[in-house]
């Protein structure tokens, strides 16, 4: 089982109180209701599978289209979600949200659109709603520059020019890394001190310059909302994102208004991630309000979990005791923060050192943060589980293949995503229960040599399914596995 979660899978309410977490915002509690709507383009069935992985609150997708609204509704019914409903207009969108994310990655809403858009987050949002705003703020790297250009040069001097191209050079270094005419343009113009010949060729006159970014806080800041960060945990970091080369200018700029655009420069960014917040909100500096609602886990295997990870800032070393038992204990089941502190392995730990770690090793995509923790087995037959939800119980009816199934958890609160040899075999316990899977998965296999021969010599690494081959399939999945299907709520023993 891994954590495949692009954002696009993954604007869950526990990612977006995380974000705001960071920045100071106390979350509600996990198990508060809630409303959550999304609009845009988005996948109608990761949004059921998100609804019933929060069984607390209600959701809303909003699908102009007839088709796609029908498909959308048949899917929640066959799913046996019941708190979830599909509108074809903003408009049909409930009071009092809690959560409204919009995505529109490939094609920018029109100005109509975003009109509509932004004055539906402002009457709708409560106070301290969030609302996520997923967009193409550039249509390339060029735009950027032209437009920081287009807002700078005309109001510096020949001085302050000369100044800004060397900052220029310093946030760009990705940038004319990609671009080495640019980058030879730029170099002449610092060597001859004539920074006009250098914008002169980026910025064109007749055509006028836009940042998304820049034209989206202008529109947002004055409605009552607050920038909260980036929906990307690592965008969040400079150090972590940002080249080294940059992260001087990038802190002297740290509180001018177009920041943002700056920062995207730096990082080459053309899809925002925007995560705002209706004020007034709640806000707090004590680790304990902000974060000891959270769990936070990591689905991937011990042993495939890296020593070290390399960021923009140099090598960050996962070897070191807190880091070392953080990573042993989340990779068993998720924990608070409470929980490691009590742990023997967190005795004597201070508080504060444990909430940095776990935060960097959420930044690094190690950790994710999650909205609940495993609460031991029940009474029931662990030879013949049963599912924790209707959304995950449509397993035992389709055939898998595809390379990865999306599955609902209560704990995660968000989208788990299984390999389709993990899916395979949770599928055939739970069909026929442990002690006869082997003999269920057989014919799976069988028929996904015919449909998609490729996947299965993937799954099987074989030719054929033989008795040993699904054998050793069983048992390396039941053991690496099982016990997480149950700690991510995926079954209900």
């Amino acid at each position: 089982m891994s954590y495949i979660s692009p954002l696009s899978f993954d604007l869950s309410p526990t990612r977006l109180n995380y974000v705001g977490a960071l920045r100071g915002l106390k979350p509600k509690s996990p198990d508060t209701a809630f409303i959550y709507a999304q609009t845009g383009l988005f996948d109608s069935e990761t949004l059921v599978c998100l609804a019933a992985s929060n069984p607390q609150a209600q959701f809303y997708g909003v699908i102009p289209n007839d088709q796609l609204l029908s498909y959308a509704q048949k899917v929640a019914k066959d799913r046996m979600i019941s708190n979830i409903s599909f509108v074809n207009s903003l408009d049909l969108l409930p009071p009092k949200l809690d959560y409204l994310s919009a995505e529109y990655t490939q094609t920018p809403p029109s100005d109509a659109e975003r009109e509509t858009l932004f004055t539906t987050a402002e009457t709708k949002l409560v106070p301290g709603g969030y609302f996520c705003f997923r967009y193409r703020a550039y249509e390339n790297p060029d735009q950027i520059l032209q437009f920081l250009i287009s807002e700078y040069v005309p109001d510096l001097s020949t001085e302050q020019a000369q100044e800004f191209l060397e900052e220029i050079k310093a946030l760009g270094s990705s940038y004319f890394a990609d671009h080495p005419i640019a980058r030879t343009a730029l170099d002449k113009a610092m060597e001859s001190k004539t920074p006009n010949t250098f914008f002169d060729a980026c910025v064109s006159k007749e055509q006028d310059v836009i940042s998304g970014t820049f034209e989206t806080m202008a529109s947002l800041l004055p409605r009552d909302f607050s920038f909260v960060g980036d929906a990307d945990f690592g965008a969040n970091y400079i150090e972590l994102a940002a080249p080294a080369a940059a992260h001087s200018t990038l802190d002297k700029c740290n509180d001018h208004l177009l920041y943002e655009p700056i920062k995207d420069f730096a990082l080459q960014r053309l899809i925002r991630n925007d995560v705002w917040v209706k004020r007034p909100v709640e806000q707090t500096f004590e680790n304990s309000e902000l974060f000891g609602n959270f769990t936070f886990g990591i689905t991937a295997l011990r042993d495939h979990v890296p020593s070290s990870v390399t960021t923009q800032a140099g090598t960050i070393h996962l070897s070191t005791p807190i880091f070392t038992r953080l990573i042993d204990l989340m990779s068993s089941m998720p924990i608070g923060i409470g929980d490691f502190l009590h742990h023997p392995a967190g005795l004597g730990m201070n508080p504060d050192e444990v909430v940095a770690a776990i935060n960097v090793l959420v930044a690094c995509d190690i950790a994710q943060p999650m909205r609940a923790r495993y609460e031991g087995q029940k009474k029931g037959d662990v030879m013949r589980p049963v599912w924790s939800n209707n959304f995950n119980a449509l397993l035992n009816t389709i055939e898998i293949s595809e390379p990865t199934i999306r599955l609902a958890s209560s704990v995660t609160g968000s989208v788990v995503t299984l390999t389709a040899r993990e899916a395979l075999v949770l599928q055939a316990v739970n069909r026929v229960g442990l002690s006869l899977c082997a003999g269920s998965l057989q014919p799976e296999l069988e028929r996904l040599i015919i449909k998609n021969p490729t996947l299965a010599t993937q799954i099987m690494e074989a030719a054929e399914p033989t008795d040993d081959v699904v054998h050793k399939i069983v048992v390396n999945v039941l053991t690496d596995s099982m016990p997480r299907w149950f700690a991510y709520g995926l079954l209900a023993a």
